[in-house]
């Protein structure tokens, strides 16, 4: 694992980038460290341990500037990472919808967090009306438990929001 995290991209962008089936554990910063966006990217399947990790940071860091259109997270263990947010994520509408999909955060299993998701004010979605069906996005069949703070922060936009266990 690097300083800057187990998996960090430094370069992009990262169009249909797969994460899949891997288990991090130990990691000092981000266990996934998107520095560079890219659109279809898909994060699945994945068990996300921080614990006896110190410090802040994220388990899972996008930065704010860069596009996540078609976003799929879905099917991942996010836990125990206390002093950090299981997902982060901050910028003006840059996780909405790529040109074939609606970005998704399904399935997750986001427990022991500082907060589950911060998907900070206007990330998660879009703020005009949605071109690729009704929604930009959807959040749904996650469980949020044992959270320091929230189990999601955010201000989603044309968002279907369903099926969540807080």
């Amino acid at each position: 694992t690097g300083s800057s995290g187990s998996i960090f991209t430094s370069v992009g962008p990262n169009n249909n980038m797969a994460i899949v089936n891997n288990r991090f554990v130990g990691h000092p910063a981000a266990a996934i460290w998107m520095n560079r966006g890219g659109l279809d990217i898909t994060i699945d399947k994945n068990y996300i341990d921080g614990s006896n990790i110190a410090g802040g940071g994220q388990a899972i860091f996008m930065n704010g500037p860069q596009n996540y259109n078609g976003l799929f997270l879905t099917n991942n263990n996010i836990v125990n990472h206390p002093g950090r947010s299981g997902v982060f994520v901050d910028g003006n509408n840059n996780v909405s919808e790529s040109a074939t999909r609606d970005p998704q955060i399904s399935g997750n299993l986001m427990d022991g967090n500082s907060v589950g998701m911060n998907l900070g004010t206007r990330s998660f979605g879009k703020l005009g009306v949605p071109t690729t069906g009704t929604f930009a996005g959807e959040i749904s069949n996650n469980t949020f438990s044992n959270n320091v703070a929230d189990g999601v922060q955010g201000g989603m936009q044309h968002v279907l929001v369903s099926g969540n266990t807080f």
